[in-house]
This record gives C-alpha cells, sequence and structure tokens, in this order.
C-alpha cells in the first residue's frame, strides 16, 4: 500500500498590476484550465519567491513565444478599447531572453526536469 501525501493547490502570491505595473523573472511553470474560466496561470520566479500571473486573451497570446525557463517581463499598460468589438480588454506588453543561469524554485533548488 502506498504512503499517501496530501497535495494542494498553489500557496504563491498572485502578482497585483494595479499594485506594480511590471513583473520580471524567470517562467517556470504554465498551469492550465484553471478556476471557472479555464484560465492559464503563468508561475514565475522573481528573485527566488514564485508569483502567479492570471492569464488573459492578449496576454495567452503574446506568452506562446516565450519558452518555459526564459526570463520573461510582462508590462501592464491598463485597459484598451477593441474598436472592432467596442470592448475593453487588459493590454500587456511581453518581453522575453534566454535565462542565463539555472532555473530554481522558490527554495532555491535547481530545476533540471519540468513536469510537462
Amino acid at each position: 500500500m502506498p504512503e499517501w501525501t496530501k497535495v494542494s493547490g498553489s500557496n504563491n502570491p498572485t502578482w497585483n498590476f494595479d499594485e506594480n505595473s511590471t513583473i520580471e523573472g524567470q517562467l517556470i511553470r504554465v498551469k492550465e484550465n484553471i478556476g471557472p474560466n479555464a484560465s492559464k496561470m503563468y508561475v514565475i520566479n522573481v528573485n527566488g519567491k514564485e508569483f502567479d500571473v492570471w492569464g488573459a486573451t492578449a496576454l495567452d497570446r503574446d506568452m506562446e513565444a516565450v519558452n518555459l525557463k526564459d526570463d520573461v517581463k510582462i508590462v501592464y499598460e491598463g485597459l484598451k478599447l477593441n474598436p472592432k468589438t467596442n470592448r475593453k480588454f487588459k493590454n500587456f506588453q511581453v518581453y522575453s531572453a534566454p535565462h542565463t543561469g539555472p532555473a530554481t524554485t522558490s527554495s532555491g533548488e535547481e530545476v533540471t526536469d519540468l513536469p510537462f
């Protein structure tokens, strides 16, 4: 009989773009189908601390070009009006660069193989 260990969801704080419009760090995980809207969640390591970033349509589209373990910079530019639909959406600018050091978790452990 296996010895079972209880697992739980993320205990990472969620990045608040209203308080700080920019997050810079290493993309270490992408979760999918999170919450009632089946959203994406990006886990970004910022100086050894992991933060969750909720996906949004425009952000998800740009994040497709970012590879796991890459450094990423996400800048929230506020709400923008889509002239075709007349609806507002959250507008982001996304920048990436290859990570030059080892991938690490919030506890400082090196990540050698990501589970997906």
